[in-house]
């Protein structure tokens, strides 16, 4: 195995080409924010009873992901109106077996609509439309930290290799609401810099990571969003952190869940200023007339006596 950019199919990347088990940017997100436990689970290669997760169970993402990246051949369209009847269910199967994305007619309909609208919004941006510009999509970089084999697989990676291009779909693209609600929950800090590390070690490329996040309802607005210095700093802690635990797993073979100890739960700092509004309202309600607020709620809650 050579350190640089290899022609992978999503199976064989999936399953893992490097010579010995390799670190990902998803199993890096599990131990960082999961256990190493979890971590070996998710790995094809060190879990002996590992599956893949169902590939249709976000299918709209799947296929719009698909026909960004000009690979429309690998969708199976399926003429019905869901998954329940078994014509369907057979379609979907036989597509699967042979490494197809199935799609139900009006939800590839819904998913080239989105592709029409990005490359209409992307004309006019500052960044232009990479899409467009000439690429590779889903190339495979394999590189060592190390004894420590690591994998990693752009969306896009245009000729030039200035910047590699991640197009993900959501119900909210506004950059400060996902920037909020999704971005970080989900490891986007991570992947940039896993990936920004990945380009520098395989193919000497200082590059830019750019997320196009779109939104998968009309009128299909998209965002593109790049970490700023603090995002950057976090994901390079992360992958720090991530290597170094797998390093020490794999030494010593042993992939620890949670920690032995009790833990000691206190609330968040909100929770602490509710037991803070509680009190004084306990307080407030015993100068007014030295009784409970319970009291007081049991007297409201009392019936009322019908008039004489």
């Amino acid at each position: 195995m050579q350190i640089g950019l290899h022609e992978f199919t999503r199976e064989e990347y999936d399953a893992d080409p490097c010579p010995v088990p390799s670190l990902s940017a998803s199993i890096a997100k599990i131990l960082t924010t999961r256990t190493p436990r979890h971590a070996w689970m998710a790995h094809p290669r060190l879990n002996p009873g590992y599956e893949r997760s169902d590939p249709t169970k976000f299918d709209m993402g799947n296929i719009a992901h698909a026909l960004m990246l000009g690979e429309a051949d690998r969708i199976e369209v399926v003429d019905a109106a869901d998954w329940r009847t078994k014509a369907a269910k057979e379609a979907r199967d036989a597509a699967l077996a042979d490494n197809r994305i199935p799609a139900l007619a009006h939800v590839h309909e819904t998913a080239e609509a989105m592709v029409r609208a990005a490359h209409a919004q992307l004309a006019h941006h500052e960044e232009g439309d990479p899409f467009l510009a000439g690429g590779e999509a889903e190339a495979t970089l394999i590189w060592q930290e190390g004894d420590t084999w690591c994998r990693a697989r752009p969306d896009w990676l245009p000729h030039d290799r200035n910047v590699i291009v991640d197009y993900k779909t959501t119900s909210n693209a506004d950059p400060e609401e996902w920037g909020r609600r999704a971005a970080f929950d989900t490891g986007a800090h991570l992947q940039a810099a896993w990936y920004r590390r990945g380009m520098k070690a395989a193919m000497q490329e200082d590059c830019r990571f750019l997320f196009v996040v779109q939104e998968t309802d009309p009128p299909y607005p998209l965002a593109v969003v790049e970490m700023g210095p603090a995002g950057k700093a976090l994901g390079e802690a992360y992958v720090h952190e991530a290597l170094t635990r797998w390093r020490w797993c794999m030494q010593h073979d042993v992939w620890p869940g949670y920690d032995r100890r009790t833990y000691s739960l206190d609330p968040p700092p909100w929770w602490e200023a509710k037991l803070e509004e509680i009190k004084l309202r306990e307080e407030l309600s015993r100068a007014e007339d030295n009784r409970s607020l319970i009291e007081q709620w049991m007297d409201w809650q009392a019936p009322v006596e019908a008039a004489e």
